[in-house]
């Protein structure tokens, strides 16, 4: 709502406030006719925030699953845990202890099976 329409409804309903009973006065009708369409935009517009404030709590979600998903990640990388290859015992070249990772192999290493499913769940 523009300061423009605020001081409109701040009018109309200064109008309808000191209007009198007694006398016919279609003026005041119509400023009240526009108050309650003034408020009745800012119902919508409330409306609209609630809606936008629910698309905003779901992507905060969102985004706090794949920061706990990089945290645990990164966790996971620092152990120093080493392998028979000297490698850490993490990584698909100590899982494989000879070097040469078949992509099946690969494939079936647990991080590269999370990494996927965290992938294909996004």
């Amino acid at each position: 709502m523009s300061a423009r329409q605020l001081a409109a409804l701040e009018t109309a309903l200064a109008l309808w406030a000191g209007r009198d009973d007694s006398l016919p006065q279609p003026e005041i009708r119509r400023a009240a006719s526009t108050a309650c369409d003034a408020i009745d935009a800012l119902l919508e517009l409330h409306r609209i925030r609630q809606q936008l404030v629910s698309e905003v709590r779901v992507s905060d979600d969102v985004a706090t699953v794949r920061t706990d998903a990089l945290s645990e990640r990164r966790r996971d990388r620092s152990q120093p845990h080493r392998g028979a290859t000297g490698h850490r015992a993490t990584s698909p070249r100590a899982w494989d202890r000879g070097g040469a990772v078949s992509r099946r192999r690969l494939r079936r290493h647990p991080l590269i099976k999370r990494e996927a499913a965290m992938r294909a769940a996004s």
